[in-house]
């Protein structure tokens, strides 16, 4: 779950600035990285723990429980990371527009 409202955020940023929406979750980081600015160390981290998502929800029968219970931590840390560039970025477009609410248009 978090992978894909991670993605769709993603979405919602690059709709709100007009630009082409990806088609994958890493496309929207990648999109993320290079349209509006997320670093390219958290957006590879992104796309690692999306990737561990596919993995899951692919082969879960043949899946290392204890591997995936290592990668909790460290996704748990991404994620974290995530909400903070955003709420920097939306604070940012939000006093751009001269404060107040962002309502996620142009």
């Amino acid at each position: 779950m978090l992978c894909e409202v991670s993605a769709d955020i993603g979405l919602q940023l690059l709709r709100a600035r007009g630009y082409k929406l990806a088609a994958s979750y890493r496309e929207v980081f990648a999109a993320l990285r290079d349209q509006i600015g997320l670093s390219d160390e958290l957006a590879e981290r992104l796309m690692d723990a999306c990737a561990m998502r596919k993995v899951l929800t692919h082969m879960c029968d043949t899946i290392d429980l204890d591997r995936v219970a290592a990668a909790v931590g460290p996704a748990l840390e991404v994620y974290g990371d995530y909400i903070e560039w955003v709420e920097a970025l939306v604070v940012e477009w939000a006093s751009d527009r001269g404060g107040g609410r962002f309502d996620g248009c142009c």
